[in-house]
């Protein structure tokens, strides 16, 4: 009676051994299949909603900070968010976005929600209104895209005016160094750069002084040029005016 209590008992166990064994093996293989899935699911509905603005505006990825803290001042344009329209390479425009443009990196960046992003697809335009003016200033940047070389070659250079030749500004950031009393080591700081060209078909002119060389890059049009500055008041002291000599070249 023993034996055969032990061997049924035995039985059963092998038994259920086996079925348990079984079911785990198939619930291992949907397992799988559900391990599978899940990451497909977060890819299409929870990565969008982190990466896009509403409505589908554009994505790009966080933006993280790779440089160093111990760089005095700032690598921006603008301290502040400033709005913007944002023109992409296939013609897609975004209007009224807070961006920043960051100077020493030459990129740019905007903010959903709380969270900075940078731009992942290509960008042509971006026109900036700059905090505390009126919403007739604004300051256009393009990328440079002529295939020359100079300075600001595939860059993002402001654009003063446009046509057979334009005036352009390249701006940039440099990393000096700033002795302080009492302490032993040089700070590192950024330094605000940029300079000025004429883009003409022989190619870009940089502009140092604009009274000087604004004159040999208009080349024989200058007497030209230098009669309609005299007839309207102007002279080549400003930048306002040089962008007015252009505008003018271009209409001859």
């Amino acid at each position: 009676m023993k034996t055969a209590t032990v061997k049924n008992i035995s039985g059963l166990f092998f038994f259920l051994f086996n079925t348990i064994t079984s079911q785990l093996q198939n619930f291992g293989h949907h397992m799988k299949k559900i391990v599978l899935f899940v990451p497909f699911l977060l890819a299409i509905y929870i990565l969008p909603a982190q990466t896009n603005l509403p409505v589908d505006r554009t994505t790009g990825h966080p933006y993280q900070v790779t440089r160093t803290e111990e760089i005095q001042g700032s690598e921006f344009l603008y301290a502040n968010w400033a709005p913007a329209e944002v023109t992409f390479i296939d013609g897609q425009t975004i209007p009224n976005i807070p961006v920043k443009f960051d100077v020493y990196k030459n990129s740019f960046y905007y903010k959903n929600n709380d969270t900075v992003f940078e731009f992942s697809r290509p960008i042509r335009q971006v026109i900036l209104y700059p905090p505390g003016t009126d919403t007739l200033s604004k300051f256009v940047i393009q990328r440079d895209l002529s295939r020359m070389k100079w300075k600001g070659a595939g860059k993002y250079i402001q654009v003063l005016c446009t046509g057979t030749n334009s005036l352009v500004k390249y701006y940039y950031k440099s990393v000096g160094e700033s002795f302080e009393y009492g302490n032993g080591r040089p700070s590192q700081v950024f330094k605000d750069e940029n300079e000025l060209y004429m883009i003409t078909a022989e190619g870009p002119v940089r502009i140092k002084s604009i009274k000087k060389d604004a004159k040999a890059a208009f080349g024989d049009k200058w007497k030209t040029v230098e009669a309609f500055l005299k007839t309207n008041h102007l002279s080549l002291k400003s930048l306002n005016d040089l962008v007015q000599a252009v505008q003018y070249l271009n209409k001859l």
